[in-house]
């Protein structure tokens, strides 16, 4: 995780903000990004639920990585569009692999799939209460944003995040805390 974690306080700071106010927040310049080891890894017995977040990568061209060594081999000049979907469930069950029966087709689809789907697994609750889940998906975007050349071979200028049910809602969630700490909005969100 690159940023700093939402936390209940800092929720709490946002509820009944009117429009002035609220601009004022917009305002702010961006926040910092923690400069540390951003090595992927693909060991279910490293994932570690409180630094880590878990997404599923679609795409219908072969990445250029080996995800053994960590080493991009090519970059991908042709994608340059991403969809960073986040599953519904009502914030306690489903997961990416779930919704795969239309992200999988998303992936050969979208721009003649020169469109990578990136599909988070935030953390569900009732073991993962607010604001974990919101995290998670704030989390990824960002690493997907500052990370995803460097660490996928994906030189990504167009990102749109999109949910369903519960994923809709941390679609919107995770584009208003762009939006309130200064990081960079995606192109478009669809909830």
């Amino acid at each position: 995780m690159l940023a700093d974690p939402l936390t209940l306080e800092e929720s709490k700071l946002y509820d009944g903000l009117d429009d002035y106010e609220a601009m004022d927040m917009l305002n702010r310049p961006p926040g910092e990004i923690k400069q540390h080891d951003t090595k992927f890894h693909t060991k279910e017995v490293l994932y570690n639920p409180t630094l880590q977040v878990k997404l599923r990568i679609l795409c219908s061209k072969k990445l250029r990585v080996d995800f053994k060594k960590n080493k991009v081999d090519y970059i991908l000049p042709q994608i340059e569009n991403a969809v960073v979907h986040f599953h519904g469930g009502g914030f306690v069950c489903h997961d990416s692999y779930v919704h795969q029966t239309y992200t999988r087709k998303w992936a050969n689809r979208i721009f003649n799939g020169n469109c990578v789907i990136f599909s988070i697994d935030y953390r569900l609750a009732p073991k993962y209460p607010y604001p974990d889940p919101v995290n998670d998906c704030f989390q990824a975007y960002v690493w997907l944003r500052t990370q995803a050349k460097a660490q996928l071979g994906l030189d990504i200028k167009h990102f749109v995040m999109i949910g369903d049910s519960a994923g809709g809602h941390l679609s919107v969630s995770a584009a208003l805390l762009c939006a309130l700490r200064g990081f960079q909005m995606p192109d478009s969100v669809f909830a």
